[in-house]
């Protein structure tokens, strides 16, 4: 798989003056290999398989942003991510 940094969407609603002026590094390409997936699959199966770590992280940030009155996804719903039905289409 090759990623490649491209330009701002032309769809993006960013300021190009202010995108010009800036180290914007935040848009990438990469070609997909099943093109039968949707975005929701596809946003799952980048963004579902986090190494432990990661994911312990994101426990402790979800904790700490509970504590302060924030919503936030719970330990088993980080650790067990499940597509629900308002994800798809």
């Amino acid at each position: 798989m090759y990623v490649t940094e491209c330009d701002v969407p032309a769809s993006s609603v960013l300021d190009r003056a202010l995108v010009g002026n800036s180290d914007y590094h935040d848009s990438y390409s990469v070609r997909l290999s099943h093109l039968e997936l949707g975005i929701v699959d596809i946003f799952f199966g980048i963004f579902a398989h986090l190494p432990f770590p990661a994911k312990a992280l994101l426990i402790v940030r979800n904790r700490f942003a509970s504590l302060i009155g924030l919503e936030a996804p719970t330990a088993s719903e980080v650790l067990h991510i499940e597509i629900k039905d308002h994800c798809r289409r």
